[in-house]
């Protein structure tokens, strides 16, 4: 029997090890045949700290940089599948990663 090619597998992570789970499943892909490459996604939501954006001492809303926080997060996510792809790539698996910011990754 033919072994199947897989050109691309997508495997969406949140950071949890239920989700590294499906990690097992593209392990065993390669090793049962061909994998082109493998692209590693993560959503990220990005938590405003709204409790944190109460009023200062004078009264007057705090300021509050969107932009740092995004960056934050999407860092943070970026680091974190690096640290996945640089497993996957130790066993031979062509690996890529991609981060995106969303509101509702589900």
């Amino acid at each position: 029997m033919e072994a199947k090619m897989y050109k691309k597998i997508l495997v969406p992570l949140d950071g949890s090890e239920l989700a590294e789970c499906a990690l097992n499943h593209v392990k065993k892909l390669f090793q049962d045949g061909p994998v082109g490459e493998v692209i590693l996604l993560n959503a990220v939501v990005v938590e405003i700290p709204w409790r944190e954006l109460g009023a200062g001492e004078d009264g007057h809303a705090k300021k509050f940089d969107y932009n740092a926080l995004v960056k934050t997060f999407m860092d943070e996510s970026r680091r974190y599948l690096e640290r996945v792809q640089s497993r996957l790539s130790s066993e031979g698996i062509k690996v890529k990663t991609e981060t995106i910011e969303s509101n509702r990754p589900s």
